[in-house]
């Protein structure tokens, strides 16, 4: 087993998330956006591949630090690109309803595909801007990972999510947008795991930041 993936599955154990099931259905989602990748960006061509485990898989799951209440809840992945965070929250909790969002519709139809030729659990999928949707109060928790929230995106949040709803943003050193939100919380993640004694530096400082609407 390469190093990344090992830290990996390192990982889940730590944070009491490990199953045969998960790891297998990890591995067919790795080998998937690999596949695609080849015919549209999902992820960069430049990183190395083993990488993914870490630079995506890890830090995708790094929300279990933080939350774990994930059961019959609407969960909307906003600025999704390659399935991420949605699919590894939607791998180890297949009992939410996962939407995911983007507005690249090649993207869209791309992660489709991975979905639908493996075994990876259902999602929903919308091309579209945030600001477009015609709906109000729908879902119950939105993640974003890698996307700057601008006023206009903050406002079509709020609109769209239900009352004591939460938004979860993924972020680095750098989270100013999350000042354009009235009550927000930053969750340090990678550390609480003592996960730096596995000697990964990729990721660097990582944080998650917790928006409670209601």
């Amino acid at each position: 087993m390469k190093k990344n993936k090992e830290c990996f599955i390192k990982y889940l154990k730590k944070l009491d998330l490990h199953t045969d099931d998960i790891e297998i259905a990890f591995e067919a989602y790795f080998v998937g956006l690999v596949e695609t990748n080849q015919y549209i960006n999902l992820f960069s061509r430049k990183m190395v591949i083993d990488e993914i485990w870490s630079k995506h898989f890890i830090d995708s799951v790094s929300i279990y630090e933080v939350y774990r209440d994930w059961s019959g809840k609407k969960v909307l992945d906003f600025g999704t690109g390659g399935g991420l965070p949605g699919i590894p929250i939607k791998i180890i909790s297949p009992e939410c309803d996962l939407t995911l969002l983007d507005s690249t519709k090649k993207k869209i139809e791309a992660v489709r595909k991975v979905v639908d030729n493996s075994i990876l659990p259902k999602v929903n999928f919308l091309s579209c801007r945030l600001e477009e949707l015609k709906i109000n109060g729908v879902y119950d928790i939105i993640v974003s990972r890698a996307v700057t929230i601008t006023p206009t995106i903050q406002k079509a949040m709020i609109k769209i999510l239900k009352k004591n709803g939460k938004i979860f943003l993924y972020k680095s050193e750098a989270f100013e947008d999350a000042k354009l939100f009235r009550d927000f919380r930053v969750h340090n993640v990678l550390e609480v795991s003592n996960f730096r004694e596995l000697e990964l530096n990729c990721l660097g400082e990582r944080r998650v930041i917790e928006i409670n609407y209601g």
